[in-house]
């Protein structure tokens, strides 16, 4: 957002020493990763990201002050061509998709998984998939049920404390909606590692 008006000062000879906005960039417009660029044998996972910003305000994460509350998503299209160029580096293995709630805007990762799924099926499931997100995800059969059908096997998440009273004190409600452990149990039972 900021470098054009830096380049712009930089060439009329008035750069700044601070650049600073509170708008958040638009990843639809960032660029695949330049993977043919790295040797991907020297690497036991790669990283891809769908969706900046996460819906939740716990207090203790920096997520939505940094990347913000309303999640950011790259489109289903964009996110398959990086799964090309990983492709066509003859990387197979683990893809670490580093969003910071994955299904933090569930209509959209129904949307992308089901691109995610036809591609792997066309490929013959050269990838495996880990990813953060809400406990929430228990409730989500059909995002479940899509996310095992793409190849994913482990999903990271924030499981700060089993104390309601705690999880209310850091704004943590999402955590409360849901029993902890049957929400893990019912995310094992799909087959993904928590």
């Amino acid at each position: 957002i900021l470098v054009p008006e830096f380049i712009k000062d930089l060439e009329h000879g008035a750069a700044k020493k601070i650049y600073s906005t509170m708008e958040k960039p638009d990843i639809r417009k960032s660029p695949a990763p330049r993977y043919d660029l790295a040797d991907v044998n020297l690497y036991g996972t790669l990283l891809l990201q769908f969706s900046r910003g996460c819906p939740f305000s716990c207090e203790f994460c920096d997520i939505a002050e940094l990347f913000g509350r309303v999640p950011r998503l790259k489109s289903p299209a964009q996110f398959i061509r990086e799964l090309d160029c990983v492709f066509s580096t003859g990387y197979r293995g683990p893809i670490f998709l580093v969003d910071d709630n994955f299904i933090g805007h569930k209509n959209e990762v129904v949307n992308l998984l089901r691109e995610v799924k036809q591609w792997q099926e066309e490929k013959d499931f050269p990838f495996s998939f880990f990813t953060s997100t809400s406990i929430d995800l228990a409730a989500e059969n059909g995002i479940l049920d899509l996310m095992v059908d793409c190849g994913f096997y482990m999903v990271f998440l924030g499981l700060e404390t089993p104390d309601e009273n705690t999880l209310y004190a850091i704004n943590k409600g999402q955590n409360i909606k849901h029993n902890m452990y049957d929400s893990i149990k019912i995310i094992h039972s799909r087959g993904l590692e928590v």
